[in-house]
Formats: C-alpha cells, structure tokens, sequence
C-alpha cells in the first residue's frame, strides 16, 4: 500500500513539475513596432530569462538581438545596425511592449511601442 501511495505522489509532482516547465513565455513570438514613425518587426525566444531571435529593420534588413535578458515583466536587448549598437528596454504586457532604444554612440532615446502578432 505505501508503494503505491508514494508511486503517486511522485507521478503528481512529476506532471506538475512538466506542467510549469512547459509554461510559454510572454516574450515568445513574432511582435509588430513602431519606433520614430517606422515599422520594425521583432521575434524573441525566450528560455529561463535568456533571449534570443531577429530584429526586422524598416528597409527590410534582418539583425541579430544580442544580450536578451527578460527579468519578470522587463525585457532588455542590444542591436548593431552597420556600426551603430541600441539598447533596447520595455515593460512586458501579455500582448504589448512599451519601452525605450537609446543609441549608445550619442544617447539619444527614442519611444517605442509593440503588439504581439502570434
């Protein structure tokens, strides 16, 4: 009787422990911007804090997001684009980013606004 009890007790907190490691991350996904008037497009992935994914630029290039960091609702990046690198910085909602790019050559700050898209 005692195996059996303890043989269910650990198959309980096996599907629980399953169950949360399996939970999807808000920052997960493709999201629509629009930053200083232009359409950016980002896609994040993100695994215990770490981000990674792409950056769309509005004449259509594509760069890599580096130094992702999402730490409860705030999310944090960098970007070069040609010789310029970004800090990004935003508060993380269900479905919208809202958030800051400073360029770090001469620290200019830029708002900037996101949706999620799937």
């Amino acid at each position: 009787m005692r195996v059996y009890i303890f043989r269910g007790i650990l198959f309980s907190a096996l599907t629980l422990s399953v169950g949360f490691a399996q939970k999807e991350s808000p920052v997960n996904g493709d999201w629509k911007a629009e930053v200083a008037g232009e359409s950016y497009s980002f896609s994040f992935t993100e695994d215990q804090g770490d981000v990674d994914g792409t950056v769309q630029l509005p004449d259509g290039g594509t760069i890599e997001i580096e130094f992702g960091l999402v730490v409860g609702k705030e999310l944090e990046f960098t970007t070069i684009e040609e010789t310029v690198e970004f800090e990004w910085t935003a508060e993380l909602t269900r479905n919208s980013l809202k958030g800051e790019r400073m360029n770090l050559e001469n620290d200019s700050v830029v708002r900037f606004s996101a949706k999620k898209v799937r």
